[in-house]
């Protein structure tokens, strides 16, 4: 939870920044804001600060920040924009073991909910040109492409 104190922590640690790099941070140009805190505390804390209020409806790295990640729409940009690249993903030009890195560092990083992993899931299937999911997960030394089961994944990544 924010307090007045983590704030004036944040200031000072700014401070010594300035005094050790001897670069100024320009207060009055920095945006201040907090995610789940009351307004009227979020407005004090940027008074404090002498920086301006940022809006939390914003997006960073593509996602909607202060949104509720339970929810499916806020995951939808994602899926969206994984399947408006999956003609060029699916070309001809690429590799077999391209398109299983691909599947591995794009498909399979995204945290995501059960819903969102069925669309997930069909964009696998049509990368790989129908393939049983089988094939897809197994380790290659029984010819498979040892892409990630995201099921297992999600579900180790909750027990952490």
């Amino acid at each position: 939870m924010a307090s007045i104190n983590n704030v004036m922590v944040i200031k000072n640690m700014l401070r010594c920044f300035k005094v050790v790099l001897g670069l100024k941070v320009n207060f009055y140009k920095s945006r201040f804001g907090v995610v789940g805190v009351k307004r009227n505390l979020v407005e004090s804390y940027s008074h404090l600060l002498n920086c301006k209020l940022i809006q939390i409806s914003f997006n960073y790295l593509g996602l909607p920040i202060g949104a509720n990640p339970r929810k499916e729409a806020m995951w939808q940009p994602i899926v969206l924009k994984s399947r408006k690249k999956l003609p060029t993903w699916s070309s001809k030009t690429l590799s077999m073991a391209g398109r299983a890195c691909l599947i591995n560092f794009v498909l399979t990083s995204l945290p995501s909910r059960e819903k969102v992993k069925r669309h997930t899931k069909k964009i696998f299937m049509e990368l790989q040109g129908g393939r049983t999911k089988d094939k897809l997960t197994q380790p290659k030394e029984y010819r498979g492409l040892r892409i990630k089961n995201i099921t297992m994944f999600n579900e180790a990544l909750l027990a952490k």
